[in-house]
C-alpha cells in the first residue's frame, strides 16, 4: 500500500490548475477529464490531464502551453512535474 497519501493541498491545486484550464480561450487546453492517479511504482500521485490539444499536437507542445499557463495563472509548490498528459480517449485498466 501506497505510504504517499493524496493530501487536501494536492486536491486544492488540482481544481486551481483545472479552473485555470477551462477559462482558457484556446479550448483544446481545455480538460476533457482530469483525474489523481497513484503511480505505484514511484509512490508517486500525478493529476492527470485528458486535453483536446493533445490530440494535433506533439506532447512536447502541449506540456509547454500547459507550463505558460500555469506559470500565469496558478501559484503553489507543487511541481509540474506532477502533472500529466493524456490522450483525450483512453482506456484505463486494471493490472
Amino acid at each position: 500500500m501506497a505510504e504517499n497519501a493524496l493530501v487536501e493541498i494536492d486536491l486544492e491545486y488540482g481544481r486551481t490548475v483545472v479552473a485555470a484550464l477551462d477559462d482558457e480561450q484556446d479550448p483544446s487546453m481545455r480538460p476533457t477529464a482530469a483525474l489523481w492517479f497513484l503511480f505505484a511504482d514511484e509512490d508517486t500521485w500525478r493529476l492527470l490531464l485528458a486535453l483536446p490539444a493533445m490530440a494535433s499536437n506533439p506532447p512536447q507542445v502541449v506540456y509547454n502551453r500547459l507550463i505558460d499557463i500555469l506559470n500565469r495563472r496558478v501559484q503553489g509548490e507543487i511541481s509540474v512535474d506532477r502533472v500529466g498528459l493524456m490522450p483525450r480517449r483512453i482506456t484505463l485498466s486494471h493490472c
